[in-house]
């Protein structure tokens, strides 16, 4: 897994400004020295003094400038104590765009912000895993330690998407995911089954997950500022929605009983490189309605009674199950029933001290909890 570069789609779970009154700027407290060096239209170059001997302010200031949507460009040359800021014009007056640039000058300071090393994407193995036609060629270690990865002493501070503006904008030559999956049919059986395994991915593994804008009615192509959102792809694939509004309510505890999705435990103990499937332990205390048993399946092969480990005894019920029809008229409906779990002896290839069956669509995930 590797580290990503911070995104104006990740603006709104990782930015947290203090809310400033609907006033012009002139009426703002001038903490902030600054003075215009020039300015033409979608550019301009601020002096600000306090670049040269405040890095943590510098560091703010252009995270800050890099997250508004509006912004296409941000340099920032602390030697020369200014900031150069290229922005979409046209969009809002170059007055009101000066205006609202220097309240992020003022309000830089109360920014709380990330490091780059805390935003991690769940592109990289997992992304190379769906986008390969070929399954044999995936890896599951690779997904295993994508999965596992995570931050000391709080898994929490870390971000994981499979789309960020980067990562499918038109100006670096992205696409989304669907589309990388299926390039002439981005609605496509295998764009819809592999990208909904990206979602439960994200949703399920430790860290604070982050959408894109139409990832769950699968818009496809490539992200552009001046390209509007095909909404109509919200009633063509409205199953999809649902599957992200049930991966999210599970995520929150919605009903109470999925509680270590939002823990900060995770064991990867099932790894079967052959069949292509993987299957993990979630927590946070451990217990019934705590413990999660999340099981991927990303080879073509459907399963009627496939064997895995369990943390606890007992009946297991399927909380979430991406293959049901409900989220798509092309998907399988494969039966992934709940399942009474026994126990099992110290031999156990998935080291857990329970086991039991499940049954699991190609290409497919389920979310079990007690």
């Amino acid at each position: 897994m590797t580290s990503r570069k911070l995104s104006a789609s990740d603006k709104s779970a990782i930015l947290n400004l203090e809310r400033q009154p609907t006033e012009t700027t002139s009426n703002l407290p001038q903490e902030i020295s600054y003075s215009v060096a020039n300015a033409i239209p979608g550019r301009i170059r601020f002096h600000i003094p306090r670049l040269a001997t405040d890095s943590e302010y510098a560091h703010k200031l252009k995270v800050v400038t890099e997250f508004d949507a509006r912004t296409t460009d941000v340099r920032v040359n602390p030697a020369a104590s200014c900031i150069v800021i290229n922005y979409q014009p046209g969009v809002i007056s170059d007055d009101q765009m000066h205006s609202h640039l220097v309240k992020l000058i003022q309000t830089a300071p109360k920014a709380v912000v990330p490091t780059e090393e805390t935003v991690e994407s769940s592109l990289g193995a997992i992304f190379d895993a769906l986008v390969t036609p070929i399954d044999s060629v995936s890896s599951m270690d690779n997904v295993r330690n994508t999965i596992m990865h995570g931050f000391d002493p709080d898994a929490l501070r870390r971000l994981i998407y499979s789309e960020n503006l980067d990562e499918v904008a038109k100006i670096n030559h992205n696409v989304s995911l669907p589309q990388a999956i299926a390039p002439d049919h981005s609605d496509s059986f295998f764009a819809q089954k592999r990208s909904s395994l990206a979602a439960v991915l994200v949703f399920t593994s430790p860290g604070t997950p982050l959408i894109f804008q139409g990832q769950e009615f699968l818009e496809g192509g490539a992200w552009s500022y001046d390209v509007v959102l095909k909404w109509d792809k919200l009633f063509a694939h409205g199953g999809i929605h649902d599957l992200y509004r049930d991966l999210i309510r599970l995520k929150c505890n919605w009903y109470n009983n999925t509680c270590g999705l939002r823990g900060q435990n995770v064991y990867v103990h099932h790894v079967n490189e052959n069949d292509k499937v993987i299957a993990f332990h979630r927590w946070e205390n451990g217990g019934r309605s705590d413990d999660v048993v999340v099981v991927v399946n990303m080879g073509d092969r459907a399963y009627d009674s496939y064997s895995i480990g369990f943390p606890r005894g007992g009946l297991w019920r399927v909380r979430f199950n991406s293959d049901w029809e409900g989220y798509s008229p092309n998907f399988g409906n494969h039966p992934g029933y709940d399942t009474k779990v026994g126990w099992t002896d110290g031999g156990d290839p998935d080291h857990m001290p329970f086991r039991g069956n499940v049954g699991i669509g190609s290409y497919s995930a389920l979310i079990l909890s007690q």
